[in-house]
């Protein structure tokens, strides 16, 4: 089980100083706050001194240039001690019970690496992802940007299916393009509940439709809407509503950069094209540039720390007789520390020191726990039992 020490949520700012304040104070409990700002106007940066002085708990790291989202996300993970890390939007607003609602999941699903606990806006991963993943694409600068869904695809290249997501209404596809809808989509949508469930998805979307959870900060996040985003609309627009915020339109957007890195597929029968992936939006993608290596010393500091993601499922097998205290400290230790795939099969040997009392209790609550029992009334010793 996660407490606010194991988790560091980083938040990334611009040009929000007075929401960001009521994200963080959502967030208090948690010892250790990074905030980013990708270099907000002097305004902002007053906003953010205030915060300076009256949360103990938050580090601010005021960069001198905007280097976006990716690069402001991976260089904060760096610097974070612990394992979890919890990306989040400036304008989320966390309900008190959203760390329960966390604990819950993994409880579920241990093997996790990446919780949605609100899509893209809140995002908590164990660093073991990056190590399967690499970091995010710090060619993604510009705004407007695609981070999220380059995220996504990868996360899909990985997996070899898309686990969450549907199609945006404003492509129309029911009347625009109907074939496409009923020939390469559905075939797959019909499947997103069989994805969700898979063993080996290491992902999890509470916004998905077959998750029990709620998500989190549903009510309260602000950057979907046009008054307070300032962010993803153009500089006119901008300009036009009095809005201090400007992109910087001489360089080339992630938006841009997003067309070059992954071509759009519209063809028949490109649902059924082995390299073809499904974005959250219901479009086809194929890949046509290559992830950058960044930070390979610290990946390889994960490696060697948290194993590597991609190895084969493992069991593990605890034969055991009246020691129900260290017993409990194993499962545990496993349970936190490891992320892949695994079972626990415990074995209890004749006890009466209620091992197998609790060891029923587990099994009850804990899938992955499998328990057989020698009911004596002599002892089979560590060898039989395994």
């Amino acid at each position: 089980m996660l407490s606010y020490k194991d988790i560091t949520p980083i938040i990334v700012h611009y040009y929000r100083g007075n929401i960001v304040r009521n994200c963080i104070e959502s967030l208090k409990d948690c010892p250790h706050i990074i905030l980013w700002d990708n270099n907000s106007s002097e305004k902002h940066i007053k906003l953010l001194n205030d915060i300076d002085k009256d949360f103990n708990n938050v580090e601010i790291i005021y960069n001198k240039d905007n280097v976006g989202w990716g690069r402001a996300c991976n260089q904060s993970i760096i610097q974070s001690k612990t394992d979890w890390v919890l990306l989040s939007g400036d304008d989320m607003i966390y309900e008190p019970y959203w760390l329960d609602v966390l604990n819950d999941i993994l409880k579920e699903k241990p093997h996790l690496e990446q919780i949605h606990l609100n899509s893209f806006n809140a995002m908590v991963i164990h660093k073991k992802t990056i190590v399967r993943m690499g970091w995010w694409d710090e060619r993604y600068r510009v705004f407007p940007t695609q981070d999220d869904d380059d995220w996504y695809l990868r996360t899909v290249e990985q997996l070899g299916y898309s686990p969450y997501g549907t199609y945006g209404e404003h492509y129309q596809l029911e009347t625009k393009q109907p074939d496409y809808l009923k020939n390469e989509l559905t075939p797959h949508l019909e499947k997103k509940e069989e994805y969700f469930h898979r063993k080996d998805n290491f992902t999890y979307f509470c916004n998905s439709d077959y998750s029990k959870h709620k998500v989190i900060g549903n009510d309260t996040i602000s950057g979907q809407t046009v008054e307070t985003a300032g962010r993803n609309i153009d500089n006119k627009f901008l300009a036009a509503r009095g809005d201090e915020v400007r992109h910087d339109e001489t360089k080339m957007s992630g938006y841009e950069f997003h067309t070059k890195k992954w071509s759009l597929l519209w063809e028949e029968g490109c649902g059924k094209n082995p390299k073809a992936l499904l974005a959250k939006d219901g479009l086809f993608f194929t890949r046509t540039l290559t992830d950058e290596e960044l930070y390979q010393s610290v990946v390889r500091e994960y490696r060697i720390k948290y194993g590597d993601p991609n190895m084969k499922p493992i069991s593990f097998i605890q034969p055991s007789r009246n020691n129900l205290k260290y017993l409990k400290w194993s499962y545990n230790s496993i349970r936190k520390n490891l992320g892949y795939i695994h079972e626990i099969c415990m074995a209890d040997d004749f006890s009466n020191d209620g091992t197998w009392e609790w060891l029923q209790e587990i099994s009850k609550t804990d899938p992955n726990v499998k328990i057989h029992r020698n009911e004596g009334p002599t002892r089979l010793g560590h060898t039989i039992l395994y």
